[in-house]
């Protein structure tokens, strides 16, 4: 997939027979909503001859996994020697699924697909498996331990086509249908040399000065040398933008930063934040509270004071991050971008799919995170890195001609039905009962993973709610578990922009 994600499957002859569970399993797809195009990045493995056979019959991706001195022909009883050596047989191979740059999810063959799964797949776990016994909390270890999905934190570019020498999905899969030599062995030892380059280029030495990291122009190895200093694991980059107006003492930018602190295991996240500075004020002043700054002139603009809402000068400052983002993209980087009026409280990737190409924030939600009818706020927006969303991101900013006078929210509003049918991506619609904002509030403080300062046109207003925001949040957190589950605490009501 765009995303180097492929789907694993394994069968032997009894499995892969006619009328048998691969059938039953390839029917499920076909008959399922709007998943049988995932179809086309499934690998069959086979443990035999003649369910390779049969599977070379059928579909297009098989692989024949030959264990010396195993015969995997006959349906194993479940726990007898047999079975066990089947289910053993995978991990190997799904490891090697991982050293080779690509995140896997492994379905047996006897599940029925319906609907698309990845939709409750977050990109932030690890590793996301199914529960033979679901107890109600998705993150607590004791429910049941059935494996689906490993996501591989990957040691290269995640992008569709990876210009570091590896092979696209479509090279790597088109090859195995011919048999097993196609596979790289899995007593192959990755390269050296290159494992001791993903070393050094991946979460390189801590940081022991920030100065080499203030960056002062539009060079092109300055952006580079950020986002590889700045990326998760999943080669993903946050950024946000600040003018001097914002990034004054005690204005968004500080009380942006105070909400990571105070948050629930969200301070982490600043250590992956690129600061995007709009005039040279603002690039000092981030210089001086975080490591991670870089100083984009918009030539013969000035953009250091408050920009009043849709002024010329307003619209230069929000269209003028678009190309920059689209770099993060073309360099292979996943890109959350997230307004410096926002407070974070709880880590929102929970609620970022891998079935989607595009997460964006509402303004206004209706309760369906795929329909188009729900109004877009791209002041929090996640892009995977591939070839289509760089597409996206150009015909996006080329877009802004038809409407020169509005800005780009406004603009991908209009033209988001043109891009999933131009370019047949997928836009998720993040609930605003987590990803909230003050156009329409998460009530309860046991969903709410972020507060955004939306409908509030002034940065007096904004700072005034936010601060609001912030102290309720204090004082929620100050009371017992118990006493916030009861679900009495709220924000105080009404403020300025909040309501």
């Amino acid at each position: 997939m765009d995303d180097k994600t492929v789907i694993l499957t394994t069968v032997n002859e009894a499995f892969a027979a006619p009328n048998s569970l691969l059938d039953l399993f390839l029917e499920s797809f076909r008959i399922g909503e709007g998943i049988e195009h995932l179809l086309d990045h499934l690998i069959v493995v086979t443990m035999d001859s003649k369910g390779f056979d049969r599977c070379t019959s059928v579909h297009p991706h098989c692989f024949f996994h030959r264990i010396n001195g195993t015969d995997f022909t006959s349906e194993k009883a479940f726990m007898t020697q047999g079975y066990i050596e089947i289910v053993w047989s995978k991990i190997r191979l799904q490891r090697r699924i991982l050293e080779l740059g690509y995140n896997f999810l492994f379905t047996d063959v006897d599940i029925l697909w319906f609907r698309d799964p990845r939709r409750h797949i977050s990109i932030d776990a690890d590793l996301t498996t199914a529960s033979d016994r679901f107890f109600g909390n998705p993150d607590s270890p004791v429910t049941g331990l059935t494996p689906v999905v490993l996501r591989n934190r990957p040691k290269r570019p995640s992008r569709c086509s990876d210009p570091a020498g590896g092979r696209s999905l479509d090279l790597e899969v088109s090859h195995l249908k011919n048999g097993p030599s196609k596979l790289p062995s899995l007593d192959h030892k990755p390269d050296q040399e290159a494992n001791s380059k993903v070393a050094s280029d991946h979460h390189a030495e801590p940081i022991k000065s920030t100065k080499a990291l203030l960056l002062t122009s539009h060079d092109e190895q300055d952006i580079e040398e950020l986002a590889r200093r700045a990326t998760m694991d999943d080669r993903t980059v946050l950024m946000t933008a600040v003018n001097e107006a914002w990034a004054a003492p005690n204005s968004l930018l500080d009380a942006f930063f105070e909400s990571f602190r105070i948050g629930e295991n969200v301070e982490h996240f600043v250590k992956h934040l690129i600061i995007v500075a709009l005039d040279a004020k603002a690039f000092e002043r981030c210089k001086s509270v975080h490591p991670y700054c870089y100083f984009l002139r918009p030539q013969g603009v000035d953009l250091s004071a408050e920009k009043s809402y849709m002024t010329k000068d307003y619209l230069d400052l929000v269209w003028s991050k678009i190309k920059l983002q689209q770099r993060i993209l073309e360099l292979g980087y996943n890109l959350l971008f997230t307004d410096v009026d926002i407070a974070w409280f709880r880590n929102p990737l929970e609620h970022i799919t891998l079935a989607a190409d595009i997460s964006t924030s509402s303004d206004f939600y209706f309760g369906n995170p795929h329909s188009l009818s729900n109004y877009p706020n791209t002041g929090f927006i996640y892009f995977k890195s591939c070839k289509k969303n760089i597409e996206v991101m150009r015909y996006w900013h080329d877009s802004r001609r038809r409407w020169p006078q509005n800005h780009d929210q406004f603009v991908f509003n209009e033209i988001k039905h043109e891009l999933v049918a131009k370019f047949g991506v997928q836009i998720k619609f993040l609930d605003t009962a987590y990803v909230s904002g003050f156009c329409q509030l998460g009530k309860d403080l046991n969903k709410v993973c972020t507060v955004h300062a939306t409908c509030c046109i002034g940065l007096s207003n904004k700072l005034y709610d936010l601060r609001g925001v912030i102290e309720d949040w204090k004082n929620y957190t100050s009371h017992p578990v118990w006493q916030r589950q009861m679900g009495h605490l709220k924000w105080r009501l009404p403020g300025r922009c909040i309501h």
